[in-house]
């Protein structure tokens, strides 16, 4: 009579704590904050062979920096299909500058933009090659230069106001394809952008 008398005691203990360490794995995984910061990127297409691969390493590298500073960014595949089908039917506003033929986001756009997330801010990096050059030496055979400009915006959506809205201008350097000279320009504006906000 002891022994089933202890046997039901250890199946119930079982049961319960069993049941107890589940509510608390619940309550630990419901408790991550919601994401405050919407990434989206544009690059010039023309400059690169492989503009969706260059995106995506953009967008993780600027990730882990905002991830860094404690800002929760929602998923960029959502982000970037979302640029993408709003561009096409919102954007009228068109640059003609040399190399680049784009559009340029205004505040009501990332307001807009912000809105459709649901996240406080907005982060834009814009990318485009304005000059690009190969040099030859004896010694080291050809190399190619790549001058590359960034734009990096910063929109509180709730304030209504650019937090940041500064230009980089890198040059990467090469003796293979334009896209590792791209890729190093953009990692060198990475090592000097600061999002202070």
């Amino acid at each position: 009579m002891k022994k089933l008398m202890a046997f039901i005691l250890l199946v119930f203990a079982f049961c319960f704590g069993s049941s107890m360490m589940t509510s608390a794995a619940t309550s630990v995984v419901n408790t991550t904050a919601p994401a405050d910061t919407a990434l989206f990127i544009q690059i010039d297409p023309n400059g690169v062979g492989k503009p969706k691969e260059t995106e995506e390493e953009i967008c993780k590298a600027v990730q882990e920096k905002l991830k860094e500073l404690n800002h929760t960014v929602i998923s960029t595949d959502k982000t970037q299909q979302d640029l993408r089908i709003y561009l096409r039917e919102n954007a009228e506003t068109v640059t003609q500058r040399g190399s680049d033929e784009g559009v340029i986001l205004k505040g009501t756009d990332f307001q807009a933009l912000g809105a459709l997330e649901n996240v406080r801010y907005v982060v834009l990096v814009s990318s485009r090659i304005t000059s690009a050059e190969t040099k030859s030496n004896f010694w080291t055979g050809s190399r190619k230069n790549l001058t590359v400009l960034t734009e990096v915006v910063v929109y509180d959506s709730q304030a209504k106001q650019y937090l940041m809205a500064d230009e980089f201008t890198t040059v990467g350097s090469t003796s293979g394809s334009n896209d590792r000279a791209y890729s190093r320009a953009i990692n060198e504006m990475l090592e000097q952008v600061n999002f202070n906000y």
